[in-house]
Order: structure tokens, then C-alpha cells, then sequence
């Protein structure tokens, strides 16, 4: 088998390792890295956002829940139908 730079017979030997230049995937680490880093901190962003609103909205609604929840009062067709239907004599 010949290497492609010199025409010589090639030996099996792995070539010296590269000290100066960045390989393809070592170039692609780097750039991952910081687009994983930009869309970890905005995702913890919109994280903190939605949650002061989910506890600001159940806030204001527990507020009127309590509130509504004085005036409930039990239908009273409802208790008519629920006491006919139960008139029959269970064993």
C-alpha cells in the first residue's frame, strides 16, 4: 500500500499525532458546547418566568375560589332527584 503523500510504501504505522491543528471534531465539541450553554440558560430563563406566573395565577384564583365558594349552595332539584332515587329498600 502506497501513502498518499510521498509514493513510498506505507508500514503500518499511525502518523504522529497533530499538536497544531483542531480536528473536525474537536472544532464541533466547541460549538456545541456553547450553543448547549446559550439554550441551557435561556430555557432556565423561561423555567423562572413560568413559574412566578403559575404562582401569581393560582394565587389570584384561590383568592376567588374562597371567595365564590361562600355563596355555593346545593341545588335543590338535584336533592329531590337524589332522595326519589333512593326510596327503594336495599337487602
Amino acid at each position: 500500500m502506497l501513502a498518499l503523500d510521498d509514493r513510498t510504501p506505507f508500514k503500518g504505522e499511525r502518523p504522529p499525532p497533530r499538536t497544531h491543528a483542531r480536528t473536525v471534531w474537536e472544532h464541533y465539541n466547541e460549538l456545541a458546547a456553547a450553543v448547549d450553554q446559550t439554550r441551557e440558560r435561556e430555557r432556565m430563563e423561561a423555567l423562572d418566568t413560568m413559574l412566578v406566573f403559575t404562582g401569581l395565577f393560582a394565587a389570584f384564583l384561590s383568592a376567588f375560589i374562597v371567595d365564590a365558594m361562600q355563596n355555593l349552595q346545593e341545588d335543590p332539584a338535584a336533592l329531590q332527584m337524589h332522595n326519589s332515587s333512593n326510596w327503594r329498600v336495599r337487602y
